[in-house]
């Protein structure tokens, strides 16, 4: 959930234990590790913080590991856990890949810390190959303690979730996959990442729920329901077809 935002490459040598960085550069993120397919050679993972999601990547037998972070801290941790680390912000960042080195580009807890993750998808499609994908997780914007918190008058941050103060961007489902569409990119799976139980929103026998004790909503179908319980969504997005390609199909 580490902030990425690059240049210099984190060398190795590194002063200070990992156990001393803030814990938010520290998930390992296992809810993540089976939406990495097997057949992954190369993996980058952006915003990869302390890299302990990409260690377990390495122990699993991923050959190839590079990460990008934004804080030289952390990334000097990475550096001695994965294969190769890129320092400094993404949204500034020449790749020094070539077209279509990774078969996986992983934003775990990353796009909303930016100011334009849609172009930020763009020009990472440039080092993803053509069957490769990208692996997003994306906080839930329309998560019923949402809908509550406002009912209530109030719009509180938190030091971490979805209302985390360093958030720059919110997503609904829907402006999540606009945002893959207009990155020139096709949505490939959607899921729930994080929700809640049913019991936490119970419905009523008419189907609505009350998010709040002066606002009740009645969801449009189950689906609808399920939004309002999933704090956070998995993305997996590739490239869209060419007109060309799209045309034969």
């Amino acid at each position: 959930m580490a902030e990425a935002r690059a240049g210099s490459e984190a060398q190795p040598s590194v002063s200070g234990s990992h156990d001393q960085l803030d814990p938010y550069y520290c998930q390992p993120r296992r809810e993540l590790l089976e939406y990495v397919a097997p057949s992954v050679k190369r993996l980058l993972d952006v915003g990869c913080g302390a890299g302990a999601f990409g260690a377990s990547l390495k122990e699993r037998g991923v050959p190839e590991v590079v990460g990008i972070e934004l804080k030289e801290e952390a990334a000097r941790g990475a550096a001695q856990r994965i294969d190769r680390v890129l320092v400094g912000d993404v949204e500034e960042m020449d790749l020094p890949f070539e077209e279509g080195y990774f078969d996986c580009i992983v934003f775990a807890d990353l796009l909303e810390h930016l100011y334009d993750p849609t172009t930020v998808l763009r020009r990472m499609a440039r080092v993803l190959s053509p069957g490769g994908y990208m692996l997003m997780s994306i906080p839930n914007a329309r998560f019923h303690f949402v809908f509550s918190m406002l009912a209530s008058g109030r719009w509180k941050y938190e030091d971490a979730g979805i209302l985390d103060r360093t958030h720059i961007r919110f997503f609904t489902a829907v402006e999540m996959r606009n945002m893959v569409r207009a990155a020139d990119l096709q949505v490939l799976q959607m899921l729930p990442l994080s929700m809640q139980t049913p019991e936490m929103l119970p419905r009523a026998p008419d189907g609505s729920v009350m998010l709040h004790e002066n606002l009740k909503y009645a969801p449009r179908n189950d689906k609808d329901y399920l939004d309002l319980l999933t704090a956070q969504y998995v993305v997996l997005a590739g490239h869209a077809p060419s007109k060309r390609q799209a045309e034969t199909l």
